[in-house]
């Protein structure tokens, strides 16, 4: 719980940086951006998990020569959920 408010913390912190957020103000600096980048930090988790699935989809297709994932597919159930939440 508390890693995952600090990653959450992180990232709206660069959040206000990237905005020039001059009212609430920003605690991250360039040199922390680079830190955190250099550990593979991921900024925007929708962005990456969107890429990922639609990795996941370009495989499923390649196998099954079609693109309609099951509501019920079993070998990933997140590829599911997520092609049906794209319809």
């Amino acid at each position: 719980p508390q890693l995952a408010y600090w990653v959450n913390s992180q990232r709206l912190q660069y959040s206000r940086l990237l905005a020039n957020d001059t009212k609430g103000g920003s605690s991250m600096t360039p040199d922390r951006v680079t830190a955190l980048e250099e550990l593979g930090f991921i900024w925007d988790i929708t962005a990456s998990t969107w890429e990922e699935r639609l990795g996941e989809l370009r495989e499923f297709r390649k196998t099954h020569k079609h693109c309609n994932v099951p509501c019920d597919f079993s070998e990933n159930p997140q590829l599911a959920y997520w092609v049906n939440s794209q319809r």
